[in-house]
């Protein structure tokens, strides 16, 4: 017997499942099995324990798809089949192409070009869930022509030789369900057993065969779906309705008795919004008691007003895991949320799962790879000393990235010993000067020494093989697991579970990623920029998940993550057009048109723009239906939405909330603070927060100081002196003027000979060869060529002391183009004072105390 359950409240639906399973535990009827998407599977749980009791694992369990395969193969008595990762289906692929190189046309970029993977690897997914063959394509592609039957036959030959791959090793994850058919249509599980299905949108080809194999065997088959009726046509259900159309064919052709119950929504105040949020006359303010839409400024005010919201409704009496937050950008908000709830001590958890690209320990080992087989370039190398398992503290980071980026370092450069000064060109060498750079290259060799190392194995290396090896030795040399574990620990006790979490499983899935690179590749050749391109793409297909480390959180999410999601308080950020819905069209390796063109050639092709706009619709209505007491969407962009405009309609019109939340916080300085501002000391003795109280009370007349002398004289010295570039600053920006000449901050500058270096240099030869002249007699009784040869004399001089640093081409190079302006300034000085009875009496003469001349004084008439 099958029951279909259909109704426009997916909540209701899943009550109306949960209640039928307790009772049958109630009965002790055993044997149940609750089948629900990966996504909700330990929610679910939950609930089941919470709806038929303590006793319900007795009886009954939640699976999903794929534990309901590695069920039936355990009673089996077959054993779990492993199966390849996400990297490892990436690795598969790279194979496969790698192997049917000479064939291909149309995707021979794949080679060169690792990305294009991911996409073929989505269209074999795209062809396993609709039970597509290589066989159909390659028949498909003998009955049309031009680039579409170059490419059908392609897929075809990429697709085979990727299951061959598979079935010599780890098997592809999405055979599962054909395996899970057929060993089903061998046991008898499906006929022991009473299925549930509940909270899928939809069903894959692979999953409806399943499906009709149980409704045809198994005792009992109840299948709830959120669709208003069999081939629905309203927007949010259109998908659902299609389903249930299928399902209810496949029955009467199996001639399975099958009832369809329409189960009732729940009244409340938001029953108006499930039922009119894509379409329907809407009453001006029909959901106002229970929806609140406003638009805010910016996203940071959109998360203020989502922290002050939950405050208000924690205030109430609702707890933190009764609110959820819906953000339709998570790369925009989740930055904002973290830092706002993070301050208003309001605990939150991201729903959902993240990539691992993004974390700075994968930053750690790409950049050290990128810096030893890119040729050692300043940018890769300060990325990697940067990352967050640098080999160096953030102190001595800054002064190696100092003289890098002063002195240009690149290449090999970062293997030789430095020589420059710390300071940069020009800079005179003490004792200190000589310590500081010792320490520097002592911190170089650190730094470097396992990238060298790195480097030389990738260059010995002639296989794939011996590449993974190699990058293998670099990450246990820079004890890369025992670092990893560490640092969780330090996050776990600093209040951080959740990147813990994450941190303990970066080092097996990096190993992972390794491993199968080794055995499917490792025969073959890379080039090590193809190698480091296919890595990072590897890596971005593994993402991780984890638990609530906390049992009282508010969860936060896209809206693919919470669709399923029941709570009491819902608020959706980013309810702007392009984002609510955000769905931008079908992506992958066939166009929309060539799909149409697919079926019409009997491909059982599905998905396109749109399946995919139904499926986004679908994921919306399911958000808003989840909610059961309020509703809050807020929108910052110029442009909302349609469903904000509809929403406000349904609401009544725009909210007003405050800018500035007007509470005060759960700290108890906070709280204190909060409350002396009104004076209300009283108040803070009955909430317990009296000292937080007293301490503001006792800073109210703090002023700011006055800074004493010896500060003053520490900064500026005991005089003051004054040139006029120094006065210009000062009263142009006395700030700028108290970084430079107080705190001495200097712009940092690659050391070259720039025009103003120059000026120095052309100052000081020209000073020391008049000085030198005067003192032989004059510029009357010098000749030009012997004044030419002391200015010479003076520029190698200076050139030897202050740039030598500089290689012996660059200076030959600027010292030719650089004499050509000297002689020009020389021979005009000497043209002119060897005519003149002038002569240099000083050099840089000084005014003032200590200095030859008196100062001079300037009064003031004001």
């Amino acid at each position: 017997m099958v029951h279909l359950l259909l109704g426009k409240d997916w909540t209701a639906n899943t009550d109306e499942i949960f209640r039928r399973i307790a009772k049958d535990v109630a009965n002790r009827r055993g044997n149940r099995i609750l089948m629900v998407p990966e996504l909700i599977s330990h929610e679910s749980e939950r609930n089941l324990c919470q709806a038929a009791g303590d006793t319900a694992s007795r009886y009954a369990q939640v699976l999903s798809f794929t534990r309901l395969f590695r069920r039936v193969s355990d009673t089996m008595g077959m054993g779990a089949v492993e199966c390849l990762d996400s990297g490892g289906r990436v690795v598969a692929m790279a194979a496969a192409a790698r192997q049917l190189s000479s064939r291909l046309k149309a995707y021979a970029a794949v080679e060169t070009k690792p990305e294009f993977l991911t996409g073929l690897i989505d269209a074999v997914d795209e062809f396993k869930r609709c039970c597509i063959t290589p066989a159909d394509l390659m028949g498909a592609s003998r009955q049309t022509e031009g680039s579409l039957a170059q490419k059908l036959e392609e897929l075809s030959l990429l697709m085979a030789g990727y299951d061959s791959l598979c079935a010599r090793g780890k098997r592809d994850p999405r055979d599962q369900m054909t395996w899970l058919l057929e060993q089903l249509e061998e046991g008898t599980f499906a006929q022991e057993h009473v299925f549930y299905i509940d909270g899928f949108p939809d069903f894959t080809r692979q999953n409806l065969a399943i499906l009709e194999f149980l409704m045809e065997n198994a005792k009992d088959v109840t299948i709830s779906l959120n669709c208003d009726r069999i081939a629905s046509g309203l927007l949010a259900f259109e998908k659902a309705g299609e389903t249930a159309k299928r399902l209810y064919n496949a029955a009467k052709r199996a001639g399975v008795p099958i009832s369809v119950e329409v189960i009732a929504p729940r009244e409340d105040a938001l029953r108006p919004v499930r039922e009119k949020l894509f379409q329907g006359s809407i009453q001006e303010g029909e959901a106002g008691e229970a929806l609140e839409v406003v638009r805010r400024g910016s996203v940071y005010a959109e998360c203020l007003l989502a922290a002050h919201r939950v405050r208000e409704l924690a205030a109430s009496g609702a707890r933190y895991r009764d609110i959820a937050v819906v953000c339709t950008d998570m790369e925009a908000y989740q930055p904002f949320m973290d830092l706002v709830f993070h301050r208003f001590h309001i605990p939150l958890y991201r729903s959902g799962t993240e990539e691992i690209l993004t974390s700075g320990v994968i930053a750690t080992v790409i950049s050290g790879l990128e810096a030893a087989v890119g040729g050692f370039e300043l940018r890769d190398v300060l990325g990697y000393l940067r990352s967050p398992l640098s080999p160096l503290d953030v102190d001595t980071c800054d002064r190696v990235e100092n003289y890098a980026i002063t002195w240009a370092v690149r290449g090999k450069a970062w293997q030789d010993p430095w020589t420059g000064h710390p300071e940069g060109l020009g800079s005179v060498w003490d004792e200190d000067s000589q310590n500081q750079l010792a320490e520097l290259n002592e911190a170089r060799e650190l730094a470097v020494a396992p990238l060298v190392r790195l480097q030389n194995r990738f260059r010995e290396a002639r296989s794939l093989k011996q590449q993974v090896l190699g990058l293998y030795g670099f990450l246990k040399e820079i004890s890369l697991e025992e670092r990893l574990v560490g640092l969780a620990q330090e996050l776990e006790e600093s209040g951080e579970p959740r990147q813990a979490q994450i941190l303990n499983q970066l080092w097996e899935i990096l190993i992972s990623a390794l491993e199968q690179m080794y055995a499917m590749l490792g025969d073959t050749a890379w080039e090590t920029e193809h190698f480091v391109r296919l890595l990072r793409l590897l890596l971005s297909q593994y993402d991780v998940g984890t638990i609530p480390p906390v049992l009282d959180a508010v969860q936060m999410g896209p809206v693919n993550a919470m669709r399923c999601n029941r709570q009491k308080h819902l608020i959706v950020l980013g309810a702007e057009e392009g984002k609510l819905p955000g769905y931008s069209g079908s992506a992958g390796v066939l166009t929309d048109q060539e799909r149409v063109e697919l079926r019409t050639l009997g491909v059982p092709l599905t998905g396109g723009s749109v399946e995919g706009i139904q499926a986004e619709f679908a994921e919306i209505y399911g958000v808003f239906c989840g909610a059961e007491q309020t509703v809050l969407v807020s929108c910052a962009g110029e442009q909302p939405s349609f469903l904000y405009h509809r929403l406000t309609k349904l609401a009544g019109g725009e909210g007003e909330f405050p800018s500035i939340p007007g509470f005060a916080q759960a700290d108890e300085t906070e709280a204190g603070v909060y409350l002396a501002r009104w004076n209300a000391g009283e108040l803070a003795e009955r909430l317990a927060v009296l000292p937080g109280y007293r301490e503001a009370e006792n800073g109210k007349n703090y002023s700011l100081g006055r800074v004493t002398r010896d500060c003053v004289e520490g900064l500026y010295g005991k005089t003051l002196n004054l040139s006029a570039s120094q006065i210009d600053r000062q009263a142009e920006c006395r700030l700028s003027y108290f970084l430079k000449y107080g705190l001495r901050a200097r712009e940092r500058k690659q050391a070259a000979i720039d025009p103003a270096e120059f000026g120095t240099y052309v100052h000081a030869v020209l000073e020391n060869t008049a000085r030198c002249v005067r003192n032989m007699g004059g510029f009357h009784k010098i000749s030009l060529e012997e004044t030419m040869k002391i200015a010479h004399d003076f520029s190698e001089y200076y050139a030897a002391e202050r740039f030598r640093q500089l290689d012996s081409q660059r200076m030959s190079y600027l010292f030719r183009r650089n004499l050509e302006e000297l002689d020009m300034v020389v021979r005009e000085l000497w043209a002119e004072l060897s005519q003149s009875e002038f002569q240099p009496e000083q050099f840089e003469l000084g005014f003032g105390r200590g200095e030859k001349m008196p100062a001079i004084a300037i009064d003031n008439p004001g």
